[in-house]
């Protein structure tokens, strides 16, 4: 019965399109897929994308499959609009996007003038919905009633507490900082220091004077992870204690990778675990990585206009508009969603979480107070006759483990088949891409960030299941990140880390040099580099393929400063001969003893190469790198020479399947 009804469903939606049977509805997702926020921007795809894919496991809409259609905005407003106007031009009418309030509110405006309906999974800002357009919804809450919460939790916690109010200028930071503005001043707290930052800063030493010298207890955050990280950092370093307390922009595993211990304590507001709820539970016992950040939040998105098709029996924006304007609630992953005349949800949730280290040292957030049973969906699926069960949240265990989770592979929809090596089923694969430029004592490296968000984006439309993509770290950053990489990798078939940035050969042992490195001496490079031989011992749990590719052979500043304390010590300014064993390849973007260069394009030809080669269908990676090699030579007249190290199974091993 319930199979009939859904198929009546579909088909009635089928049939007012007036699209032709077997062609494919397309499906803006649009959010940061690279830079700085594009965890965020992976995770919407993903939600989307699994979404998509249980729609057409159904036969999709009246037979019809749902065609995911990604666009990168880069969380820039201006590559916010080239997005929008780029979904257009395909004809598409449905989005999913935007992740940043600052992008959504511009292109919002785009989709309104062009016909197109928008779900934003995270936009927060209340401006995203009080301009009056009749096309902008979103699934999540409003930074002033974030701004509540916090306020609420404060009062019962940091009574008589000193608060501080920092943002980072953007649309986004300044709106939850104005929220909590308000909520805090009717709670009887006068703010000590009020502030903003600039975003892609890395020193804020500055602006941790200040907070010390008010004596900041609590600081208000409006803003995101990267950021928040630093100055938590930056903070502690100072040996001060200051509480950072912040919204939705601090969720996933990024934020303890880049702020390592510095980030325990910290507060943030979020909805719910939603793994309490059956439909979601499901989902994500098939997705787990759609338990952390906005993957649901898309899902639902999807979800949304499915539903809203089926009871408008139409396609149109404008019609499917009037139906989730007509308060009727959506059944959903997230639970019941109704919208009210703005657009915004008519039940938000919102409770406060609390990060910290558990036992086996993997830092997470849980609730910071206990919860209330709370009633849920007991199956957001659109084919589910309805009903409801009631459950009490256990928080005696962390809602999250951010490090520890696995990523499931999500079923592709616009890509070639999932990748597979020839050893058995398809493998789990993760990866950590690191970019190193700003250093702070030598000149900046122009091109390791964009060679770094290359890369990981090559990796993720390989079909990886996990790609963390790490800027600017110092020493314990690095140290900080390679742990968390770590655990992912000893659940793993497969596990790669990239690094771009400098590196340092030392009486025939090779080194990664993070930010804060000094060097004056070469005594100084083991405590103040990471050993090659800690970043490859990070891939010893994986359980078929470990792979290292550095890009860290460029000319090398720190060389020329240093002082030597033993004339005769071996210096190089290249990478030193490695064997790795076990199924290990370590690439060199130049071979031992060489330089790489950074080139006089945005990349390296060494990351324009691999970024190619890597999405070729059916190149086997042995093969991938020799094309690599070979490219590189050519660019570089014979000059630069990658090198590979190590060797593998007989088995072959395929980033992208042969088709």
């Amino acid at each position: 019965m319930r199979m009939a009804w859904l198929t009546c469903l579909l088909l009635a939606i089928g049939l007012s399109t007036g699209t032709p049977a077997g062609a494919q509805i397309k499906l803006g997702v649009a959010g940061p897929m690279t830079g700085p926020n594009a965890v965020f921007g992976e995770q919407m795809r993903k939600g989307a994308e699994a979404a998509a894919a249980a729609i057409n496991a159904k036969g999709g809409i009246a037979g019809q499959q749902v065609e995911i259609v990604v666009a990168d905005d880069v969380s820039d407003p201006r590559q916010g609009v080239a997005a929008a106007n780029k979904l257009a031009d395909q004809g598409i009418k449905l989005v999913v996007g935007h992740f940043n309030s600052g992008v959504t509110i511009p292109a919002s405006e785009i989709y309104a003038e062009r016909g197109m309906i928008m779900i934003s999974p995270s936009a927060t800002n209340p401006k995203v919905t009080e301009r009056g357009l009749w096309n902008v919804f979103r699934v999540t809450g409003r930074d002033d009633r974030q701004g509540g919460v916090w306020a609420d939790y404060a009062a019962r916690n940091f009574k008589g507490k000193r608060v501080a109010i920092l943002h980072d200028k953007t649309p986004y930071g300044q709106g939850l900082a104005a929220s909590a503005r308000d909520a805090f001043a009717q709670a009887g707290f006068k703010p000590v220091l009020e502030a903003g930052v600039d975003v892609g800063e890395k020193d804020y030493s500055a602006i941790v004077d200040r907070l010390g010298k008010a004596r900041a207890d609590l600081l208000l955050w409006g803003g995101l992870y990267t950021e928040a990280a630093l100055i938590l950092r930056q903070l502690r370093q100072r040996g001060l204690k200051t509480v950072l307390f912040s919204g939705d922009g601090l969720i996933g595993s990024d934020f303890p990778a880049l702020g390592g211990d510095a980030v325990i304590g910290t507060l943030m507001t979020f909805p719910p675990p939603h793994g309490q709820n059956p439909a979601a539970a499901d989902i994500i016992r098939v997705e787990p990585s759609l338990a952390e950040g906005y993957g649901l939040y898309a899902y639902a998105a999807i979800q949304v206009f499915q539903q809203a098709a089926a009871r408008a029996q139409t396609l149109d924006p404008r019609r499917l508009a009037e139906a989730m304007h007509a308060g009727k609630p959506f059944r959903t992953v997230l639970g019941d969603i109704a919208f009210d005349a703005k657009g915004d949800r008519t039940t938000p949730d919102l409770i406060v979480y609390r990060w910290q280290k558990g036992a086996d040292g993997t830092i997470t957030y849980q609730p910071a107070e206990p919860q209330a049973s709370m009633m849920v969906t007991a199956d957001a699926s659109p084919d589910n006759a309805g009903g409801t069960i009631e459950t009490a949240q256990d928080t005696s265990k962390p809602a999250f483990a951010v490090d520890t989770a696995p990523i499931a592979k999500t079923v592709p929809v616009t890509k070639s088949a999932p990748v597979i090596d020839t050893t058995g089923p398809a493998p789990r694969r993760v990866a950590l891409v690191i970019g190193n430029s700003a250093y702070r004592s030598v000149s900046q490296l122009p091109n390791t960030l964009r060679d770094a968000d290359l890369i990981g984006q090559a990796l993720r439309q390989t079909g990886v299941d996990d790609v963390t993509i790490a800027h600017d770290l110092d020493r314990a950053g690095m140290i900080a990140a390679l742990k968390a990489f770590a655990r992912k990798a000893d659940q793993s078939d497969w596990a790669v880390i990239y690094y771009a940035g400098h590196g340092i050969e030392v009486d025939n042992k090779n080194y990664l040099i993070p930010l804060d490195a000094v060097l004056e001496s070469d005594r100084d490079v083991p405590d103040e580099a990471v050993p090659l031989e800690r970043v490859m011992s990070t891939l010893d749990g994986a359980r078929k393929l470990k792979l290292v590719v550095l890009d860290a052979c460029r000319n090398n500043p720190f060389i020329a400063q240093m002082k030597r304390s033993v004339a005769s010590r071996s210096i190089d300014r290249g990478l030193s001969r490695v064997e790795p064993a076990g199924a290990t390849l370590v690439v060199y973007s130049a071979k031992e003893g060489t330089t790489a260069a950074d080139g006089d394009q945005a990349n390296s030809p060494f990351a324009l190469s691999l970024a190619r080669r890597l999405v070729e269908p059916g190149v086997e990676i042995n093969k991938i790198f020799r094309f690599v090699r070979q490219d590189v030579l050519d660019v570089t007249g014979n000059r630069q020479e990658p090198y590979v190290y190590g060797s593998l199974p007989p088995a072959d091993f395929f980033f992208v399947a042969p088709q």
